[in-house]
């Protein structure tokens, strides 16, 4: 089982000692847990109302590059693929990202809202034009509770996802139902199944708690009043997430899934980044 680090990139008004230091903290980080396999860096943007974007970060390609120097680790990097004005582009992007960066492992993702109409390439579109390049592993995102998420990633998968990120979980049943319908139709469809990294984030606060439901993650209430009733949230936090990633791992053993899983453990704001390395001790594969 593998364990990925999903960490955000700085602001570009970063100083290069603010860079510097991000980067040294991360280093720090992955060689005190031992665990890390890989660092997944997400494209970070947001989007007016004609479904265009504002970069405020960083290129996920150029912070990839600092942390593999300062790690050694496998660099995965995101790409929303709606964005690229058109296929030639994307290609041409994926190209650069191999060549130049020498970075071989993408998530393409989609626009933020199913009714826009964007300019670039759907996700399913966009992994067809890359599984065409020998080399690159792809993957997409995976919302399990999210409406015909089953037919989606089979479809991804069909078109050429590798492997998926979940979204943040703090429930695992949603997770577990569609894990179990998603091994039963591939092997229906003479599918091989796609790879996931199950993904957790610690929580520190009830600022936490609302951009988490702001970044669209299903947050049940129970789980809710259990962190805000406990003497420590953030600890409380990882416990949780133990015991929703042992809950999955169990479910798909007990039911012979054959569905390979992973671990993602994001670190969202720098300032939980003590609390990420706690889960990645808490909750690693033993």
């Amino acid at each position: 089982m593998e364990v990925m680090l999903e960490i955000t990139p700085p602001s570009k008004r970063a100083s290069q000692q603010q860079l510097a230091s991000a980067v040294n903290r991360l280093a720090t980080l992955v060689k005190s847990s031992g665990c890390v396999d890989s660092i997944n860096i997400p494209e970070i943007t947001e989007e007016n109302h004609h479904g265009q974007p504002l970069y405020r970060n960083i290129d996920t390609r150029e912070y990839g590059i600092l942390l593999r120097k300062a790690t050694g680790k496998r660099i995965i990097v995101n790409r929303i693929s709606v964005y690229m004005s058109s296929e030639p582009t994307l290609e041409a992007w994926l190209d650069e990202t191999a060549a130049k960066y020498g970075i071989h492992d993408i998530v393409l993702v989609g626009g933020n809202s199913p009714l826009r109409k964007y300019l670039g390439p759907t996700v399913t579109r966009a992994n067809e034009l890359a599984s065409k390049r020998q080399g690159l592993n792809i993957g997409n995102i995976c919302i399990p509770d999210r409406a015909n998420e089953l037919e989606r990633i089979l479809g991804k998968t069909k078109s050429g996802c590798k492997f998926f990120t979940t979204q943040i979980l703090l429930e695992s049943e949603p997770a577990c139902k569609l894990l179990e319908a998603y091994a039963s139709e591939c092997k229906k469809r003479n599918l091989k199944p796609a790879a996931f990294y199950l993904s957790f984030a610690p929580v520190a606060s009830m600022l936490d708690i609302e951009l988490f439901k702001w970044f669209g993650v299903a947050f049940p209430p129970e789980t809710e009043t259990r962190l805000l009733k406990s003497q420590d949230l953030g600890k409380e936090s990882v416990l949780i997430s133990n015991e929703v990633f042992s809950e999955i791992l169990r479910f798909a053993n007990e039911h012979s899934l054959g569905v390979p899983l992973h671990l993602n453990v994001e670190a969202i704001m720098m300032q939980n980044l003590h609390l990420a390395e706690e889960m990645l001790n808490t909750i690693k594969p033993k």
